[in-house]
């Protein structure tokens, strides 16, 4: 009974690192092609330049911060992935928390820059997710 149990546990765990590794490579990979399509107007700045052009396109037409939910989901993945549950919620959260007051200051430049363009844009869009219809 008890090495039955054990072996339960183990595989639980091995399913949970499993499904870390499936989500931090999904991550990367969302993270990786939300800044190949932002191209040039990709930096770690909050800053639009002369020439800015809103990206509406490709993992932007569904999110608005496409990149920011990829390095989520790379988090919550590597925390997973080591089995630390506890770990994962606090990194998860905090990164939430820092992240939305530079999401913040993003979207008024970017409403500063394209107006109701970007407005109607958020409307549309998620921030982090799809939106459903």
């Amino acid at each position: 009974m008890i090495i039955r149990t054990v072996s339960q546990q183990h595989f639980f765990l091995y399913l949970i690192s499993i499904l870390g590794i499936l989500t931090f490579i999904a991550g990367f990979l969302i993270r990786q092609i939300a800044i190949i399509q932002l191209g040039k107007f990709y930096t770690y700045k909050v800053s639009t330049t002369d020439d800015h052009e809103m990206i509406d396109t490709g993992l932007y037409a569904y999110m608005r911060h496409p990149a920011y939910t990829g390095t989520f989901l790379e988090l919550t993945g590597a925390a997973f992935l080591y089995n630390h549950f506890i770990l994962s919620w606090f990194i998860s959260l905090s990164y939430l928390i820092v992240i939305h007051k530079r999401i913040q200051q993003e979207e008024k430049i970017l409403i500063e820059k394209f107006g109701s363009k970007y407005q109607e844009y958020m409307k549309r869009a998620g921030m982090f997710l799809p939106k459903m219809k």
